[in-house]
């Protein structure tokens, strides 16, 4: 296990592919994606053109000190990386930003793990209602 011609964990490497990174993806995803609120996150989910869904975080001070934040971070990462499977089936292939809601009780992997997938699913059908701000033009 864990060798280069073992495949059996292929599967479920979260690896750099499966990242929302850039800003302008961000964007895409704020701009058109719906949303939807649970109890320790929101969920921004817009469809993609990609084989697979991918995952952006983005996780403010409120949530605390930088040791904590990472904490969450890593929460996230892996309650997406097991769950994307389900989230895939739920939804198809979506690129989903997560937003953790600030409290000061401790982030359970089991309770992210029932939350994400019923959230991304819940944007997913979201996406296109509601308000649409027209852009902005460019100064010159």
């Amino acid at each position: 296990m864990g060798t280069k011609t073992d495949t059996s964990t292929r599967g479920f490497r979260f690896g750099r592919t499966l990242h929302v990174r850039k800003s302008h993806e961000f964007r895409r995803v704020y701009r058109t994606g719906g949303r939807a609120q649970g109890r320790l996150v929101t969920v921004v989910a817009c469809k993609s053109e990609l084989p697979h869904s991918r995952l952006g975080l983005s996780v403010s001070k409120k949530n605390g000190h930088a040791v904590r934040r990472n904490k969450i971070k890593r929460l996230i990462r892996e309650a997406f990386r097991l769950m994307r499977w389900e989230i895939e089936a739920r939804t198809g292939n979506v690129d989903i930003v997560v937003i953790p809601v600030p409290s000061e009780g401790k982030l359970r992997l089991t309770e992210l793990m029932d939350e994400l997938p019923l959230l991304a699913e819940q944007a997913a059908a979201r996406q296109g209602h509601g308000k649409r701000r027209p852009r902005r033009k460019e100064r010159k």
